[in-house]
């Protein structure tokens, strides 16, 4: 490579990095001002900034080198005054050479970034803004930080535009060798001379220089934002069992794995777990939605995705019925079409059958946009009931609805699964709502799978912390030591006896309506005088905070809680204290914390 050849490629990095600075500048805070403060969206004003400002993409380089040329020419009004500030033209010189380069450049940042910004999560922003009245320290501290993938991608696509501009420098700056010819122009000049082997050589490095810098790039974002995978065991053989459903499936995600293995012959499974569990990825999983990166999944004797065997039904083959959390109703339909839609034999008075029984056949001819949320959700429950699907997938189903209808739909849906031939997932954050409807449960905590079995014999042996949370166990504390069959917890200045036969264990658990209140002694095992902290009310029972063995500091010094009746706990709380509070043996649950 000449010296020539070494200063080209010098002024062609140095003008693009140059370009890339001043297109993201002004392309960022274009996009910010045309979401946050400019003209509302759809008006003419807005169309028409929006225009002029993605222009330079669409126009053609020589038509916006002519543009460029008009207005910072010898003889126009900023050209003179920038001779007279410089003391030299702006065209054809380097100057001009950035110039051109970001304005071709300025689009695909100003675009990229503006889609960006508009994916910001509405309530982040509403949020910050009851915590903040700086809007600058909103926008940066919440607003580009939620954007910056978006940015940075907008930023790489225009440094690789600046590095192959050619058409507008051309008109504005000139060719000149060691002062604005840029590698563009030297594979042009080359071939227009025959040198192939020298523009080949210049057109490999532009391909080498960009593609590099967006897969480095890229490479190092994903690397960041993507743990580890966890050890991946080989599939094991798929059961046969008639009646049985089993999978073990894995997938990531960025900064989450979904690691679940389980086998039942339940037909009404609850899925409980903390936000963020993997609840709803799970069903979209089962529904063919989302595709595993390892494992298999089997109904009965029907295989609906084995990644080894390299099979993967489509959604409708699995016969899957799905309420999402968003209800995802179709717009432009109304909501009787929405529900003929999926059904199998559509006919009217099916889908009207339907609308009756979710009090909405009055509003058959209404679209989703005119109905209120608890209504959108009523409407996509029974469109996913009305396709009479194998596999009925609710993922929350009742949470906008108020207390009353919740009820009613409640039983609706007890009624029409009373017949129903195929599978049940409940994925719930209500204890009760999966006691009431479902089998058998299934917790998850972190992608995993905690604690399955039938219901009644999950809430009476949890076994691990994060599973008695999860079903509704507010009593928890750890085991400061254990002689025999007693444990000493600190926590509740305590020793307790559970069962001789009760298994090791790092905390005990006992659920709020098992510990037992009087106003008199007893010499049972595990009764200890207590006294009332503070109270909790709801319209037909009370939550007494209680601190056992001595009187409480002030209302929050409490050890337990204990649920009761409001006529008992009325009646009790008339009585002098101390209370004697009843941890019964055979009701504490020894738990186990669970392995990272």
């Amino acid at each position: 490579m000449t010296a020539l050849d070494t200063i080209t490629l010098w002024i062609s990095l140095k003008t693009a990095a140059t370009a890339t600075v001043l297109a993201a500048g002004f392309g960022l805070a274009s996009a910010a001002w045309m979401v946050y403060r400019g003209p509302r969206p759809g008006t003419r004003l807005f169309a028409l900034i929006d225009s002029v400002l993605i222009a330079p993409m669409i126009l053609p380089p020589t038509v916006l080198g002519f543009i460029l040329l008009m207005i910072f020419g010898a003889q126009s009004p900023v050209g003179r005054l920038w001779e007279r500030i410089f003391g030299n033209p702006l065209v054809f010189s380097w100057p001009a050479t950035v110039l051109a380069a970001s304005t071709v450049a300025f689009p695909l940042m100003y675009r990229t970034t503006r889609a960006a910004l508009l994916q910001v999560d509405g309530q982040l922003i509403a949020a910050a803004r009851t915590l903040s009245d700086q809007g600058g320290r909103i926008f940066l501290r919440v607003i580009l930080p939620s954007a910056w993938p978006g940015v940075l991608a907008g930023t790489l696509l225009a440094f690789a535009r600046s590095l192959g501009e050619f058409g507008a420098t051309l008109m504005l700056a000139g060719s000149i060798p060691g002062q604005t010819r840029t590698m563009p122009m030297a594979i042009y000049y080359a071939v227009e001379s025959g040198a192939y082997a020298e523009a080949a050589l210049w057109s490999a490095l532009i391909m080498i220089i960009s593609l590099g810098v967006i897969f480095l790039a890229e490479f190092r974002l994903e690397k960041a934002v993507i743990p580890s995978p966890r050890r991946r065991p080989p599939a094991p053989k798929i059961p046969q069992h008639e009646g049985t459903l089993a999978l073990h499936i894995i997938k990531q995600l960025q900064g989450f794995v979904l690691d679940l293995q389980f086998q039942s012959t339940s037909r009404r499974i609850a899925i409980l777990g903390p936000s963020g569990s993997g609840k709803s990825l799970f069903l979209r999983c089962l529904a063919g939605l989302e595709q595993p990166d390892a494992g298999w999944i089997q109904v009965d004797h029907k295989i609906l995705f084995d990644r080894e065997s390299h099979v993967n039904r489509k959604p409708k083959a699995r016969e899957a019925g799905l309420l999402l959390q968003h209800y995802a109703l179709f717009p432009h339909m109304s909501i009787r079409d929405n529900i003929l839609f999926g059904m199998k034999t559509p006919n009217r008075r099916g889908a009207d059958a339907w609308l009756e029984k979710i009090h909405l056949l009055q509003r058959a001819e209404q679209r989703p946009p005119q109905l209120s949320g608890g209504q959108q959700q009523r409407v996509a429950l029974a469109r996913a009931l009305a396709a009479e699907p194998q596999l009925l997938l609710l993922d929350e189903p009742f949470t906008a609805l108020d207390a009353h209808l919740r009820d009613r739909l409640e039983q609706q849906l007890v009624a029409d699964l009373y017949h129903f031939p195929g599978r049940l997932f409940l994925v719930t954050h209500n204890v009760e709502e999966a006691w009431r409807i479902c089998d058998e449960l299934i917790l998850l905590d972190e992608g995993r799978v905690i604690r399955h079995g039938p219901k009644a014999e999950v809430f009476a042996d949890p076994q691990n912390v994060a599973a008695a949370q999860l079903t509704g166990c507010k009593n928890l504390a750890e085991v400061t030591s254990r002689k025999g069959s007693t444990v000493t917890v600190e926590a509740w200045n305590c020793d307790l006896e559970l069962p001789g036969d009760a298994p090791d264990c790092s905390w005990i658990g006992i659920r709020a309506h098992h510990i037992a209140l009087s106003n008199a002694s007893s010499h049972e095992a595990n009764t200890f005088p207590c006294w009332l902290t503070r109270i909790s009310e709801a319209p037909h029972r009370l939550t007494f905070f209680l601190k056992l063995q001595a009187p409480p500091h002030d209302a929050f010094d409490a050890h337990v809680q204990v649920v009761l009746p409001r006529e008992k706990a009325l009646q009790l709380q008339a009585q002098p204290q101390p209370w004697f509070a009843t941890l019964s043996r055979q009701q504490i649950l020894p738990l186990q914390t669970l392995n990272p």
